[in-house]
C-alpha cells in the first residue's frame, strides 16, 4: 500500500485537524473490478474526513500515490452527456467574460479527456491540458516548462482538480508564476454546504 499521511492542512499548513469522518477501508473510487477480478483481493484504504479549524477546508489526510490512483482511472468526462451540457456553457461564459483573441490561450490543470477544452478550440482559442493521471512534474517547474512553449495562458482552470492535488501551496505557486498579468484563474469544486444554509434561501 503506497500511502502517506498528512499532520498539516494541505492548504494553510495548521496542524489543527480534526476527524470528523471515518467510513474505515475502502477501495479507490472508478477501481472497478472485471468479472475475472471478482475473487481477488482488493487494495483498501482508510477513507477518514478532517477538517481544518483554521482554514475550514475539509480534506483526506491519508494521501494514496497518484501511480495507483489514475494508472486505470476509468471516469471519462465526455461519457457524462449532462456533464458535456455543462461544459459548453462554461466555456462560453468564460469566452464571453474573460477572452476575445484567437491568441488567446487557455489551459486546463486536470484536462480528464479534453472535452471542456474542445469547447474552447471550437471558440478559436489555443488549449493545453494538464492532466494528473499523466503528469508527475511539480507544478512550478511544470510552469516554466509550458510558459516556454505555448507562452502565458490567459485563462487557468481547475476543474474537481484540487481534491487530487496533496501540495495546494506548490499549485497555486505555478499558477501565479504561469498566469498573465490580465489573466484569470478559474476554480470549480465540491464543498461541504454551511450547516446554517436553508434550501428555501436557494435562489
Amino acid at each position: 500500500m503506497n500511502i502517506k499521511v498528512n499532520s498539516k492542512c494541505r492548504q494553510c499548513q495548521s496542524t489543527e485537524l480534526v476527524q470528523f469522518l471515518d467510513l474505515g477501508l475502502q477501495p479507490l473510487a472508478n477501481s472497478f473490478l472485471t468479472r475475472d477480478q471478482l475473487d481477488q483481493s482488493e487494495t483498501k484504504y482508510p477513507l477518514e474526513a478532517y477538517i481544518c479549524l483554521q482554514c475550514n477546508l475539509a480534506q483526506m489526510i491519508h494521501v494514496v500515490d497518484k501511480s495507483e490512483i489514475f494508472r486505470h482511472y476509468v471516469y471519462f468526462s465526455s461519457a457524462m452527456p449532462k456533464v458535456s451540457v455543462h461544459w459548453k456553457k462554461y466555456a462560453d461564459e468564460v469566452s464571453r467574460r474573460f477572452l476575445g483573441s484567437s491568441q488567446d490561450f487557455v489551459l486546463e490543470i486536470g484536462s480528464n479527456d479534453g472535452v471542456l477544452l474542445r469547447h474552447f478550440k471550437e471558440l478559436g482559442y489555443r488549449i493545453l491540458g494538464v492532466d494528473p493521471a499523466r503528469n508527475i512534474a511539480e507544478m512550478a517547474t511544470l510552469a516554466s516548462q509550458i510558459y516556454e512553449k505555448n507562452g502565458l495562458p490567459k485563462v487557468i482552470l481547475a476543474n474537481n482538480v484540487f481534491a487530487h492535488i496533496d501540495d495546494h501551496l506548490d499549485l497555486l505557486l505555478g499558477i501565479k508564476t504561469l498566469l498573465h498579468s490580465d489573466g484569470v484563474f478559474v476554480l470549480e469544486a465540491p464543498y461541504l454546504i454551511d450547516p446554517t444554509f436553508k434550501g428555501s434561501e436557494c435562489p
